[in-house]
């Protein structure tokens, strides 16, 4: 099993099968509430980012698929590899894969174009692990706390914060396996 395969095994647990929660913005087409059309979201995937995806019949074949293009390859989450790729992969599905590439490269030191490359893979390569995942974490906890929802789902969203977290900080500590 693949380090992607691994890692979207967990995905369903922390995001759910389905939601059609009116008080939650992903859940509308327009991404803000009663903005567009109340679709839902299935398996993470948000009628907010696919305001044309029919939601309602999403497989998780297809949310698999989606999440390897638009999330795990845009981020180069086989490049930067544990510990990084989980905590990475699940900061973006949360808040968009062009914000957190963005953060990265604020916390890895290059410029940031929210296009992860060789030049960022390089910076974050030269860096303490442990000092990304920090400078990451307190940005995903500061996107919680600023969050106008965060009365609704703060509690939700930080436990999800610690629940990746704390292996992301395990991987440190433990040689990878083989694929």
């Amino acid at each position: 099993m693949n380090r992607f395969d691994r890692v979207i095994e967990g995905l369903p647990l922390r995001e759910g099968i389905y939601s059609k929660d009116p008080n939650d913005r992903g859940n509308w087409t327009g991404g803000r509430i009663g903005a567009g059309v109340l679709k839902g979201t299935k398996y993470g995937i948000s009628a907010a980012s696919y305001p044309n995806l029919d939601i309602d019949n999403l497989t998780w074949s297809e949310a698999r698929a989606i999440y390897r293009r638009d999330f795990w390859d845009v981020l180069q989450c086989d490049e930067l590899g544990a510990p990084l790729d989980d905590f990475l992969f699940d900061f973006a599905v949360n808040s968009g894969a062009q914000r957190v590439a963005g953060l990265l490269q604020s916390a890895v030191g290059t410029i940031r174009d929210g296009i992860i490359g060789p030049k960022t893979i390089a910076a974050y390569l030269r860096r303490s692990p442990r000092d990304v995942l920090r400078a990451l974490f307190v940005e995903r906890a500061m996107i919680f706390a600023l969050d106008p929802t965060d009365r609704y789902h703060g509690r939700g969203w930080f436990a999800r914060l610690f629940d990746v977290l704390e292996p992301a900080l395990l991987d440190l500590h433990t040689p990878a396996a083989p694929d």
